[in-house]
């Protein structure tokens, strides 16, 4: 019986050689020592297999003080082991459907298959459910995210507007397609609109221009009198520069234009510039000269002034500003001239005068 009992020591000793030399073979101390229990090796088995619980057997005791530490007890490896397992709250609807995962929750404890399924984003509403969605370009789930959708001053998710693309709403004074030029399309308030506007034509018979669209045009082309020739010396009309040193017109031309009723008692001869006094029979019949009396034509012209009274219509109707010894009798030549060539004087054609005999 000793040997036998002999070989069973060595037989454990053989078998668990690390646990011999782990700690100190002196006695562990007086049974039982309060606060010294441990967990046993099932109870950590039960506590990974099913999460129940270990618990402290009463039965056997270890001292409250013995052999230094060589390592973690029984105990310490349990509460550790609870401890991070408690901090476990993941269950089967926070993992991804088809992913094992190890479950502490005691009613499913052990490895489980998460339910959380994937997501699919939709472009039928801004909002999206919250969940698990695999990598997508937003671009594919709405194809209206694009480019040509989006204002040029606006990038929406990484996408740039198109710089055509602006905001056609106008709610104060819209433009109709009178206001949009012939045969051209806009946008107002985000309805096409194909305009109807005419191109205007501009024309010589009036100064008066109609409102309205006009090509690019010349006016030199549009009125052909438009000319240098035309315009008085130093005066610009229309960047056209004069350079006509000719009579001018500040009254009312005749019918013909060769005469000019001044509007102050005198009348100009558009052809040779000369300025003629309006009322011819003003002065009377006179010699062209009397030495005797020298009550005469050629007297009479040296005091005909704008304000005289030498006259029974005092001053001849006169405003023109003209002074005393400005006035003369016309030469032979200037009276054929007056009385031949385009809207010629007579008494029954007299135009621009008056008391013509």
């Amino acid at each position: 019986m000793r040997y036998g009992r002999t070989a069973s020591w060595f037989v454990l000793a053989s078998l668990f050689p690390l646990a011999a030399m782990a700690g100190s073979i002196d006695s562990p101390g007086t049974l039982p020592s309060a606060g010294s229990g441990m967990y046993t090796l099932q109870g950590l088995y039960e506590y990974l297999l099913s999460g129940t619980e270990a618990s402290i057997s009463v039965t056997f005791q270890e001292p409250v003080a013995g052999p230094g530490d060589t390592g973690k007890t029984l105990k310490e490896i349990y509460d550790e082991i609870k401890a991070e397992f408690n901090a476990c709250d993941v269950t089967a609807d926070k993992v991804l459907d088809s992913v094992t995962f190890f479950s502490t929750d005691p009613a499913n404890w052990g490895p489980r298959v998460g339910t959380l399924a994937a997501q699919t984003p939709v472009n039928t509403t801004v909002s999206q459910s919250a969940g698990y969605y695999n990598t997508f370009d937003l671009s594919a789930v709405d194809a209206d995210l694009t480019s040509a959708n989006i204002k040029g001053t606006s990038t929406i998710f990484g996408v740039p507007g198109k710089n055509e693309v602006v905001d056609t709403a106008e709610a104060t004074n819209p433009a109709g397609a009178g206001d949009v030029l012939s045969g051209k399309v806009a946008y107002v308030n985000g309805v096409q609109v194909t305009g109807t506007m005419p191109t205007q034509t501009l024309s010589d018979a009036s100064k008066t221009v109609a409102a309205g669209y006009y090509g690019a045009t010349t006016l030199d082309a549009v009125d052909a009198d438009l000319t240098s020739a035309n315009i008085r010396s130093d005066v610009e009309v229309f960047g056209v520069t004069g350079s006509y040193n000719g009579v001018e017109c500040s009254g009312t031309l005749s019918a013909l234009g060769r005469w000019c009723d001044n509007g102050n008692g005198t009348v100009t001869d558009m052809n040779s510039g000369l300025v003629w006094l309006q009322n011819a029979g003003c002065i009377g019949l006179k010699k062209w000269i009397d030495t005797a009396t020298w009550d005469d034509a050629n007297t009479a012209a040296t005091v005909l002034y704008d304000g005289s009274t030498a006259f029974g219509a005092g001053d001849c109707n006169l405003s023109d500003g003209s002074a005393a010894g400005e006035w003369r009798l016309p030469t032979k030549s200037e009276l054929v001239e007056l009385t031949t060539g385009t809207e010629y004087v007579r008494g029954s054609s007299p135009y621009e005068f008056s008391n013509v005999q």
